[in-house]
């Protein structure tokens, strides 16, 4: 398996049916560009609570930034709708 940084690559891959749609939303609308306070706005929420929600996000994919778990959410593409 491939080493980035402290981590090993694909770890991540399977924990993207663990995260909630709250924590997806955010973490999509990151992957959009968008900032905490857009996407805060955008959702109706806190910035405070966006940042719990990618946090969380971020520890169940074992990311250790916010890109590297937009990345894996975005690998994991059309897995999204699945059960």
């Amino acid at each position: 398996m491939t080493q980035i940084g402290n981590k090993s690559a694909g770890k991540g891959d399977q924990s993207f049916k663990t995260l909630t749609t709250r924590e997806r939303e955010c973490l999509l609308w990151a992957a959009l560009g968008k900032r905490t306070k857009h996407i805060a706005a955008i959702l109706g929420i806190s910035q405070a609570t966006t940042n719990e929600y990618i946090s969380s996000a971020m520890n169940k994919l074992d990311a250790s930034t916010r890109a590297q778990a937009v990345a894996i959410l975005m690998r994991a593409g059309d897995k999204l709708g699945e059960s």
